[in-house]
């Protein structure tokens, strides 16, 4: 998600910018998906940058790490994050102080994807699962166990 915020730094510290954006995806680096259902967006004027108010309810489409089906779950999540920006074209960077998400970058070209990528990560589960009684895979054959009976255990018995 880019914005141009370049007519908003000119405004006086405390203005506010409100933005909502639905359907929305964001791609992540293992081929997991997001998607933003709807996302209210909550600029706030400070010196030097603003903070952000993200607000939003989105579907994220991951693996269950047992049995290798796919999922879709729904969340919603509200966060915040710092925007300083600085002069320099082309290029963001962002760092996480004291549990803030901090976001150094150009007023023209204000990208929130990975601000969001990394609130996602940060609070996600160790493991996704698609039910509390999930078999997994069959270590020997692969064959997923919720779905089949596998012919390596009977063997092993």
């Amino acid at each position: 998600m880019k914005f141009n915020l370049s007519d908003f730094i000119e405004k006086n510290n405390g203005a506010i910018k409100d933005i909502i954006v639905t359907n929305e995806k964001i791609i992540f680096e293992n081929n997991e998906f997001l998607y933003i259902n709807k996302c209210k967006l909550l600029f706030n004027k400070v010196t030097d940058g603003c903070l952000v108010k993200i607000d939003m309810k989105y579907t994220l489409e991951i693996i269950c790490d047992r049995c290798l089906k796919e999922l879709n779950s729904s969340y919603s999540s509200t966060f915040y994050a710092s925007i300083i920006f600085t002069n320099i074209i082309n290029k963001s960077e962002i760092s996480n102080i004291d549990g803030d998400l901090v976001l150094k970058t150009n007023s023209n070209e204000v990208d929130l994807n990975e601000i969001i990528r990394q609130h996602e990560l940060s609070s996600r589960p160790m493991k996704y699962i698609c039910s509390n009684d999930c078999k997994g895979l069959c270590n020997l054959c692969g064959v997923n166990l919720n779905i089949n009976i596998c012919k390596c255990q009977k063997n092993l018995l």
